[in-house]
C-alpha cells in the first residue's frame, strides 16, 4: 500500500458535477457540459473511442468452447493512449502559442515528499516542467481490482493532488482520475464501504467504462457519501 501519509489539503476543487453519463452518438460527444476545462473533454472523448476489442477478448477452449475475457489493463491502456494523443495532436495545433501545448506520457515517475511514483498516465508541459500539470491517471480492470490496489491508486492521486506534496515547488495536478474498465461504482462502493478515507481527495474523477461509446462518472466526495 501507499506507504505516505497526507499532510495538506487538496490543491482546489475543480470538479463542479456529481455523477453522470456521457455518450458517443452517431460521433457526437453527449454529456461533456458537465465540464468546462478542455483537457478533461479530451480524455472523455478518448476513452469514449476505445473499441471493443481493447475490453474483452474471446478466449477460444481445444473442447470448442469460448468465453470473453478481460483484455490486459497495458491492451487497454495502450489503445487509450493512441485516441488520446489523436485528440490532443488536433488540439495541439490549432494553438497559436508553443506554452500551451501540452503532452501525454505513460508512467512518467513523479517525486512526491520521499515518495517517488509512477501514475498509469499523466498530462502535462513535459518533464522539464513541474508547473504545467494537467491530469494524472491511474487505470484499473474490474478482474484485478482488489481493496489494497484500488485504496493504493487513490491515496496516489491524492498525493498528486494535494499542494505541497510533490517535491521542487511542482504544481499539484489539476485534475486526478480513477479509470475502472467493466465495472461500475458499485465495485469501488463495496470495497470501500466502511473504511477511513480521510487521506483521499474528495474531488478524484472516479470513471467507470465497459464498452465503446459510453461511460459514467462520479466524484469521490459522492461515493464516500453512500
Amino acid at each position: 500500500m501507499f506507504n505516505c501519509r497526507l499532510w495538506g489539503v487538496c490543491w482546489c476543487k475543480n470538479i463542479i458535477f456529481m455523477n453522470g453519463t456521457i455518450k458517443l452518438v452517431e460521433g457526437e460527444y453527449q454529456g461533456l457540459e458537465a465540464f468546462d476545462n478542455v483537457h478533461v473533454k479530451n480524455f472523455f472523448k478518448a476513452v469514449l473511442e476505445v473499441d471493443n476489442n481493447y475490453y474483452y477478448y474471446s478466449n477460444n477452449y481445444q473442447n470448442g468452447t469460448s468465453q470473453m475475457e478481460e483484455q490486459l489493463e497495458r491492451v487497454f491502456a495502450y489503445e487509450l493512449y493512441h485516441q488520446w494523443s489523436i485528440i490532443l495532436e488536433n488540439y495541439n495545433n490549432g494553438l497559436l502559442n508553443e506554452d500551451d501545448k501540452r503532452i501525454i506520457n505513460g508512467e512518467a515517475g513523479k517525486k512526491l515528499d520521499g515518495c517517488p511514483v509512477f501514475p498509469d498516465m499523466i498530462l502535462h508541459k513535459g518533464q522539464g516542467d513541474c508547473h504545467n500539470q494537467e491530469i494524472a491517471i491511474e487505470i484499473k480492470r474490474k478482474v484485478s481490482l482488489s481493496e489494497e490496489n484500488l485504496v493504493n491508486d487513490l491515496e496516489k492521486l491524492s498525493y498528486m493532488h494535494t499542494e505541497g506534496k510533490l517535491k521542487y515547488g511542482a504544481t499539484p495536478f489539476k485534475y486526478c482520475v480513477f479509470l475502472l474498465t467493466g465495472g461500475t461504482e458499485n465495485d469501488l462502493i463495496t470495497i470501500l464501504k466502511n473504511k477511513r478515507l480521510t487521506d483521499i481527495c474528495d474531488d478524484i474523477i472516479c470513471v467507470f467504462c465497459q464498452h465503446k461509446g459510453e461511460l459514467q462518472y462520479i466524484s469521490m466526495d459522492e461515493i464516500k457519501m453512500v
